[in-house]
């Protein structure tokens, strides 16, 4: 969890808030079928220290009850967040070594408050990728290592991290968290969901359904529920309640999939809030939002995947309004398969500025090697302009041709950047061709 007021390396707090693209409003599905049998082996993957319990402490302590088996997976140390640092060390410019400390101190946080609810020490694995940087390492920085712009390190720093001195790159933390998988065979995982707005939590998503994809021939094949923790106003109402039911953003798109309550008792509450009191570094800072969660229910919802079928008829439209920025408005994504081509159109509200840079980025995902493609438009503003014939600007759209062949199954997002500055990135879409959905 990163404080709702610290938005990500170059995205300005307005345009955070603003600018995923809103489609209608999301239902509360039926309850989800039991959870928690003493056959289960459940893997909780968390961006960072306290995700774990914000998420998924009732089902963790529904799991233990019945002797089940639970792991977890941090991605990060949480070594990113300045506005925290700055109040531990008591200074107004933390410096690299305050972050590091500040992740040594949130893994410990999350050691204690996972050892409260039962898990045990050696089920809990530190992957300590950058903090904020693991979407970077997902896209640009797949093969070489990426710096973080928190710590200054490039590789990872934590003597108790699983990979100690392993390199910063996408392909790394990719590998690591299928080995972690392939060593705890679970039978049931929860990871973050691809819409939720911070980086991280749409990067984890990725490397789970990226590293599950490679592991189907071993017949690793999990039951998935992915998790919701950053979205404006979520959850409402602010504050410690919990009696009141953690119900879902009423303003989330309804393809982002029927969201599932999971019903606590009243004992599994108080646990999960003790749990939550260890995390102190981050109660001295966003109190109120951190006790949010705590609530009579837990929210689940499957993996998404959408339909990639031949023809010109659009298998993922993504309609309503994202302001990314004064002046600059995506009205609609559309993507389509015509014979080997992935046609890919971003319609704005106005012509696309000269100095926009607009990136389709596409991950295969199957049993080989998922590197990242991304196709870049630069605008005839920027420095040598677009020279991809296969991408062209006809006034306020931008349109994508990809040729083929066309994985059964991808990932598709789209990145843009004007005046050199990162503004926005749509949600994450997993699409699948119908012979794929069929096996």
């Amino acid at each position: 969890m990163s404080c709702r007021d610290e938005a990500p390396v170059g995205l300005t707090r307005r345009s955070f808030l603003q600018g995923m693209i809103l489609l209608g409003l999301v239902h509360l599905g039926p309850r989800l079928p039991p959870l928690g049998s003493a056959a289960d082996s459940l893997l909780v993957l968390a961006p960072h220290p306290d995700d774990e319990v914000l998420s998924s402490a009732g089902l963790i302590q529904k799991v233990l009850a019945r002797r089940g088996e639970v792991h977890v997976i941090l991605l990060t140390s949480g070594d990113g967040f300045r506005a925290d640092a700055a109040r531990v060390e008591h200074v107004l410019g933390p410096t690299p070594q305050d972050m590091l400390r500040l992740g040594r101190m949130r893994m410990g946080e999350s050691t204690q408050g996972l050892i409260s609810l039962g898990v045990r020490p050696e089920n809990i694995h530190f992957l300590g990728m950058p903090d904020g940087g693991t979407m970077e390492l997902c896209t640009y920085f797949w093969d070489h290592p990426f710096t973080s712009t928190y710590t200054g390190v490039d590789r990872v720093p934590y003597r108790r991290a699983w990979r100690p001195g392993a390199p910063y790159t996408g392909q790394e933390a990719l590998g690591e968290i299928r080995d972690l998988i392939v060593s705890i065979r679970p039978t049931l995982m929860t990871i973050p969901h691809p819409y939720d707005r911070h980086p991280d939590h749409a990067a984890a998503y990725a490397y789970a359904t990226l590293a599950l994809a490679q592991l189907q021939r071993q017949r690793v094949e999990p039951r998935v529920l992915t998790y919701l923790v950053h979205w404006p106003g979520f959850p409402q109402p602010d504050g410690y309640f919990p009696r009141l039911p953690l119900a879902p953003p009423a303003d989330m798109p309804e393809i982002a999939g029927p969201f599932q309550p999971m019903p606590l008792t009243e004992t599994v509450e108080m646990n999960d809030r003790r749990a939550l009191l260890h995390y102190r570094t981050q109660l001295a800072i966003m109190r109120d939002i951190l006790m949010s969660f705590i609530r009579r229910n837990e929210l689940f919802t499957p993996p998404v995947v959408r339909p990639l079928p031949a023809g010109p008829e659009p298998s993922l439209a993504i309609q309503g309004v994202a302001a990314i920025s004064p002046g600059l408005v995506l009205e609609s994504v559309t993507v389509s398969r015509v014979d080997d081509l992935l046609e890919v159109q971003a319609s704005f509200a106005t012509p696309v500025p000269d100095r926009a840079l607009v990136t389709l980025w596409t991950w295969p995902v199957g049993e080989s090697a998922a590197a990242p493609t991304g196709r870049a438009y630069r605008g005839p503003g920027l420095p040598g302009g677009n020279r991809d014939p296969a991408i062209t600007a006809e006034g306020r759209r931008l349109v994508f041709r990809v040729g083929g062949p066309i994985p059964d199954r991808l990932l598709v997002m789209l990145e843009v950047d004007s005046d050199g500055h990162f503004l926005y990135r749509s949600p994450l879409a997993l699409l699948a061709t119908p012979e794929s959905r069929r096996t």
